[in-house]
């Protein structure tokens, strides 16, 4: 009777979290401005061709298309911009009911999941190829147990998380050489999954090979030279300076020694950032981890976290790449608990229950810190513009209505260090025609070389222009750009902004409007 009881109230604790947790969406999309990254990708997906799109301009986005191919069948169907916003809040929705009705987590760790910050708005809220990387992941999660039984089942989700992106696709190498490393070692390699497993291979080598296909740059892919740019040896100098500073003990190694610390500490940093950003909170559950799989044989789950940890500090990394790191440890945790297809005795240690206990707790830790992320980014994004596009476009269309020609001026990458000038792709999803004179695209082409201004957006010729010019707080490209137009006749009319904020830092953009 007891146990009717205590699952009764189980199932009624997590209806009402996904009742709460639908709520929250419902409440946050709507007030939700999307930025630039968002309008690329489907912007891409709804003005070209299934075949351009992964023929041609995929190879300049530095991702797999599984999102973009997903918009494009959405877009073909109905689907709008802000209806983009919903589906990705759904397939959250979807995610967290798996979690919170399925996960192996004590049941108070799973009701309020849904709610930490990645979850309840980087990964729902904000409508990006990351909100898949959970559902693919806690599905295989949720199949684990079966995974030799039905390998083609677990070779498609390996797969489909190789494609969401390049993230995606360091995990799944990591969690393949895993399964080939349990392969190897188990002694029952039955006729009844081996029969399956070529079919699996055969899928899996399909699926990665397209990936790896999506992924490969363009010869003039602008990308690629910002990364290396972010990753020479005057970056890894700069580091290491950096190091030495709170660290006076590195002046004795040599510059190999000093390098290797200085990757080791973007390690676990990239390890700790996505738990709990900087402090050394994040890294305990990691260790407790890694502790459970030492007693177990079971290290070889370790190889996907230091490939997608790695990843981090070799491409231009964001907070919203980190928390790819919290979804791997919660997938992690979920597979390896006690009695969930892990190989645990039925007799545990005392220093194993006290592992568990351990772990537990500081993943609660870690839960209870996100959970103050998401409440105050929420509260933020429901009083404050996220970004100047929504309002922007208001604005832009009333140049348009009084006959103007509008145009964008791009401030030269070579007057200042500053972020891309992409983000006036962020204007284009509100209309349903090309808005700018001068934009041959209706998203952000990363080709033709690093410095795209004097091929790409040239300055108006036109008098009767108006001029929309980014602008990013503490940038001295935009000051510059300004006194250039003062000094063709330009003035400013009217600016809009919007502040892109993550739970350590934010950064102000702007669109100033300049008229002659």
């Amino acid at each position: 009777m007891l146990s009717k009881r205590r699952k009764h109230a189980e199932r009624a604790a997590a209806s009402a979290t996904l009742t709460a947790y639908t709520a929250t969406l419902a409440f946050a999309i709507p007030r939700h401005e999307p930025w630039a990254d968002e309008a690329q990708a489907w912007e891409l997906a709804t003005s070209t061709n299934l075949k351009s799109l992964f023929v041609t301009y995929i190879h300049y986005e530095g991702s797999p298309g599984l999102w973009h191919a997903l918009l494009w069948v959405l877009s073909r169907l109905g689907a709008t911009y802000n209806g983009m916003h919903w589906i990705a809040g759904m397939i959250s929705l979807a995610t967290m009911m798996l979690v919170v009705t399925a996960a192996p987590f004590p049941l108070l760790v799973r009701l309020l999941l849904p709610f930490t910050y990645f979850f309840v708005f980087q990964y729902s809220v904000v409508a990006r190829s990351y909100v898949l990387f959970p559902a693919v992941l806690f599905s295989l999660a949720f199949f684990w147990r079966d995974r030799w039984k039905n390998p083609v089942l677990t070779a498609v989700l390996i797969g489909l998380l190789a494609n969401i992106s390049l993230h995606g696709f360091g995990t799944a190498i990591g969690l393949t050489i895993a399964l080939g490393i349990e392969w190897l070692r188990s002694g029952d390699k039955s006729l009844s999954w081996s029969k399956r497993l070529p079919v699996a291979s055969l899928l899996l080598v399909v699926l990665f090979g397209f990936a790896l296909w999506c992924i490969l740059p363009a010869h003039d892919a602008g990308w690629v030279i910002t990364v290396k740019s972010m990753n020479s040896r005057s970056q890894l100098g700069d580091k290491i300076a950096s190091l030495e500073l709170h660290y006076p003990w590195l002046h004795y190694l040599g510059f190999r020694g000093k390098a290797a610390v200085a990757m080791l500490f973007d390690l676990t940093r990239s390890l700790a950032q996505g738990l709990a950003y900087r402090f050394h909170l994040g890294l305990i559950p990691w260790l407790l981890l890694a502790f459970r799989w030492i007693r177990h044989g079971q290290t070889r789950y370790s190889i996907p976290v230091f490939i997608l940890a790695a990843l981090c500090p070799i491409i231009a990394t964001h907070f919203y790449h980190a928390g790819l790191l919290w979804v791997l440890f919660l997938f992690l945790w979920w597979i390896t608990w006690p009695d969930h297809g892990s190989n645990f005795s039925t007799g545990r240690s005392e220093a194993a229950r006290w592992n568990e206990v351990l772990l537990t707790v500081s993943a609660s830790l870690c839960l209870l810190l996100q959970l103050s992320w998401g409440f105050t980014v929420l509260r933020f994004d429901a009083l404050n513009p996220y970004s100047p596009n929504r309002d922007g476009a208001v604005i832009l269309q009333t140049y348009l209505n009084q006959g103007n020609r509008v145009d964008v001026a791009i401030p030269s990458p070579l007057d200042g260090e500053g972020h891309g000038a992409f983000y006036v792709t962020g204007l284009e999803p509100y209309f349903s025609n090309e808005p700018i004179g001068n934009m041959p695209f209706r998203f952000w082409f990363w080709g033709w070389g690093y410095d795209m201004r004097p091929k790409y957006l040239q300055d108006t010729n036109s008098r009767s222009a108006v001029i929309i010019v980014e602008e990013v707080d503490e940038d001295p490209r935009y000051r510059i750009e300004e006194k250039r137009l003062e000094s063709l006749g330009y003035q400013r009319d009217r600016v809009v902004c919007g502040q892109t904020t993550y739970p350590p830092d934010s950064f102000t953009l702007c669109h100033a409007f300049y008229k002659p």
